[in-house]
C-alpha cells in the first residue's frame, strides 16, 4: 500500500497531499478492478476534481477556500460543521454527532474520556 507516499501529477503539478486527493484515487482504483474483473474497457486517466479546502482553526472560526469561494470565521465554520456531518459514514450517527458536538459546544467541555488502565505485568 502505497498511502500518503504515493505522487501524482496533473497538469505538471503535483497534487496535495490530502485525504480528498486519497479518497478519488481510490474511487477510481476500485472502478477500474472492477471493470478489468468484469472485462470492460478501461476509463480513461485518473482526473483530479479540487472540490477547494476548508480547515477549522479554532472554536468559531475557519477557513474555506474554493475556486472563486473564499470565506472565514464563524459562517465558513458552521458550512465545516454541516460538511463533516453530511460525510458521516453512517447517516443514523449524523443527529448522535450533532447533539454530541452541540454539547462541547455549549458546555466547553472535551469528549467522551478515554480511560486506559495500565497493569504491571
Amino acid at each position: 500500500m502505497v498511502g500518503d507516499t504515493a505522487s501524482l501529477e496533473q497538469d505538471g503539478k503535483p497534487l496535495p497531499g490530502v485525504a480528498q486527493v486519497a479518497i478519488q484515487q481510490g474511487r477510481y482504483a476500485a472502478g477500474l478492478i472492477r471493470r478489468k474483473v468484469t472485462g470492460k474497457t478501461a476509463p480513461g486517466p485518473f482526473r483530479y476534481f479540487d472540490k477547494g479546502n476548508l480547515a477549522v482553526v479554532g472554536k468559531n472560526f475557519a477557513v474555506l477556500e474554493s475556486h472563486k469561494v473564499k470565506l472565514s470565521g464563524f459562517p465558513a465554520w458552521v458550512v465545516w460543521v454541516g460538511v463533516h456531518l453530511q460525510f458521516l459514514g453512517q447517516s443514523s450517527l449524523r443527529l448522535s454527532v450533532l447533539v454530541q458536538w452541540a454539547w462541547t459546544y455549549v458546555t466547553g467541555q472535551r469528549g467522551s474520556p478515554l480511560i486506559v488502565n495500565h497493569h504491571a505485568d
